[in-house]
C-alpha cells in the first residue's frame, strides 16, 4: 500500500487521539513507510527522525511493528528487538488492517479492522470471527486473554464456530499471541492481544 500525503495526515490524526500530538507525526510516519512492502529494515526507518528509535519501541510494544528473525519461538514475549542496521520488522495483518483503515477515515475501528484482515485473507466466517474477538476485549485482563473465555461467549452471543479453528486464525493473522510462560506457570491457555485492538478507545493509558 502506498501512502499519499493525505493517507498519512489522516493517520496522524487518528494516532494523536491515542498516542498524542508530539508522538503522533513521527508515527504516522514510520508506518507510512512500513506500509509500502512486507517488510523494512532499521536504516530504512526514517534516519533523521530524532525519536525514531523511540518510535519503533513504542510500536513493539503494541505489538504493531515485530522483529522478523529474532527469538526461538513464535509468541511475541519470545522475540528480541534491537535497533541495528540490518534489523528487519514486519506488522501484523490485523495491524496493517488498522492502519489502513486510520489511514482512510482518519479514525481507528476495531471491528472493522478484524472484519477486513478476515475478508481479505477469503475466510467465509470472517464477520463471526471478528464479532467473537471484538466482543472478548472487555473482558481481557492487561491485554491478556484465557481462550476457555471463548467457548461461552461464543455460546451467548450464538456464533457457530470451531474454536480451536478461530484461535489459529487469531494468532496466524496477528491478533493473539501465546503467553507461554503464564500458559505452562498455570496450566491455562492465555493469550496476548495485539495492542493494536485498543487504539480505538482513545488515550493510552
Amino acid at each position: 500500500m502506498i501512502f499519499q500525503e493525505e493517507d498519512r495526515k489522516r493517520l496522524q490524526a487518528a494516532l494523536a487521539g491515542r498516542f498524542g500530538g508530539s508522538d503522533a507525526p513521527g508515527l504516522a510516519k514510520l508506518l507510512s513507510r512500513c506500509m509500502q512492502g512486507e517488510f523494512l529494515r532499521y536504516e530504512e526507518i526514517d534516519p533523521d527522525c530524532p525519536d525514531r528509535d523511540d518510535h519503533i519501541l513504542t510500536l513493539f510494544e503494541e505489538r504493531v511493528l515485530l522483529p522478523v528473525q529474532r527469538g526461538s519461538g513464535s509468541s511475541w514475549g519470545e522475540k528480541s528487538l534491537r535497533l541495528e542496521p540490518d534489523e528487519p520488522y514486519c506488522i501484523p495483518r490485523v495491524a496493517r488492517s488498522m492502519v489502513a483503515f486510520g489511514a482512510r477515515a482518519g479514525r481507528f475501528d476495531t471491528k472493522r479492522a478484524l472484519f477486513d484482515t478476515f475478508s481479505q485473507s477469503g475466510s467465509e466466517q470472517a464477520a463471526s470471527l471478528a464479532r467473537l474477538i471484538s466482543g472478548s476485549l472487555g473482558h481481557a485482563r492487561s491485554r491478556r486473554m484465557e481462550a476457555g473465555l471463548l467457548a461461552p461467549l461464543a455460546r451467548s452471543m450464538g456464533l457457530d464456530l470451531d474454536l480451536h479453528d478461530a484461535v489459529d486464525q487469531y494468532v496466524i493473522h496477528g491478533i493473539l499471541s501465546p503467553c507461554k510462560g503464564v500458559s505452562q506457570a498455570s496450566g491455562l491457555a492465555w493469550y496476548e492481544i495485539n495492542g493494536c485492538l485498543y487504539w480505538e478507545r482513545g488515550a493510552k493509558r
